[in-house]
């Protein structure tokens, strides 16, 4: 989001600074030199190629090229959450899983975590340095109660931060190297961007540790309800992971729709599913465990197969959707209608000065000729 707080106006304030500067020094060289009557007609050409430089160049650069995330800077989004988790050692299936009895006897048999709600992911600052054009970003998902989500036992929260490059065009991670946070604005000549899943260990002083980096796809582009978009996607399949310390196999689709001039997120959809190794639900499930822990170890040298462990399936709502396509719309003023306003008065001067004095640079050469 580009709002008020990330244009450019010093630019605004330079470039209006030359529309008056520059003439007064033009009039008080062209009155040295006694050049009265071609005074105007060059006041107006500089007043003209001032203005179409500033439209056509340094508003639209500046605007997004140099925009940063401003402090106040939040991104909401509510989706429709699938969550599934096994929340047992032993499936309700014992075939899937056959311990010998000695084993089973030690673990109990619990049904597993089903759930469908609405959720709402928030992106927001909670530090930020102006100086250093860098800030501290917490990454959370609340469920339907308004808590955090918590997960995998209900030990893990799924809350992060971690720092980026608040320039728009970058949104890079400083303290690890992750790629960026997103995708990055201005990203239309662009086909491939490398997107970091970092983790804190779910604390805001936690140290930022890389899960995976994405290489997210452009896969295609059109307009939606008028606005321009790109989709964006990774799949990864098997890919080993860390994840708050634990170890995990993971499989992830991801598929953003973003706005490309100024990366502003419209839709996301996640599939995300975790598995592990035996040994790994019997430390989620039964920490406890501990007199027994010798048999277990024994057993596990030599079976210790790798099941799902957790499911969650994230998509934006059409709600929500369309609250992120009205936001883009409003970016337009930014975008499209604040060149304008800054360029068009330039510009209309640039013009009366022209028309006011070309004609007359011409006729006194006209008259200073007939005098000769």
């Amino acid at each position: 989001m580009l709002p008020w707080s990330a244009l450019p106006w010093n630019t605004i304030g330079i470039v209006i600074g030359l529309s008056i500067l520059v003439p007064v020094l033009i009039t008080i060289l062209f009155m040295k030199m006694k050049k009265f009557e071609e005074l105007g007609m060059v006041i107006g050409v500089f007043l003209i190629i001032l203005s179409v430089v500033t439209y056509f160049y340094i508003i639209p650069h500046e605007v997004v090229g140099d925009a940063t995330i401003p402090e106040e800077y939040i991104w909401e989004d509510e989706g429709d959450v699938y969550y599934w988790e096994k929340n047992s050692v032993i499936s309700t299936e014992d075939n899937l899983i056959n311990l010998p009895p000695r084993i089973k006897n030690l673990l109990s048999k619990r049904d597993p975590i089903e759930k469908n709600f609405i959720g709402k992911e928030v992106i927001y600052v909670t530090e930020y340095d102006q100086d250093e054009k860098k800030a501290i970003i917490n990454d959370v998902m609340y469920d339907d109660k308004g808590e955090i989500f918590k997960v995998i036992n209900g030990q893990e929260k799924v809350s992060e931060w971690y720092g980026i490059d608040i320039h728009l065009t970058s949104l890079e991670y400083f303290n690890v190297d992750a790629g960026r946070m997103g995708i990055p604005a201005n990203s239309k000549g662009i086909n491939s961007v490398r997107v970091g899943w970092v983790e804190s260990n779910g604390e805001r002083e936690g140290r930022e540790n890389i899960v995976l980096i994405r290489d997210m796809k452009k896969i295609r582009t059109g307009f939606i309800d008028g606005v321009e978009f790109c989709v964006w996607e990774s799949i990864i399949y098997n890919e080993p992971i860390t994840w708050h310390g634990e170890s995990y196999i993971c499989d992830e689709t991801l598929r953003l729709i973003v706005e490309p001039r100024t990366g502003y997120i419209i839709h996301v959809y996640r599939h995300l599913v975790l598995s592990a190794h035996l040994s790994r639900f019997i430390d989620i499930y039964h920490p406890d465990i501990t007199e027994r822990r010798p048999i277990l170890e024994r057993f596990l040298k030599s079976y210790n197969p790798i099941g799902e462990a957790a499911e969650l399936i994230y998509e934006t709502t059409e709600e929500s959707r369309d609250r992120h396509i009205a936001e883009v719309k409003g970016l337009d003023f930014q975008l499209v209608y604040l060149p304008i306003i800054a360029f068009l008065p330039i510009l209309l001067f640039g013009i009366a000065f022209l028309w006011r004095y070309g004609g007359r640079s011409y006729y006194w050469k006209r008259y200073k000729d007939f005098e000769r």
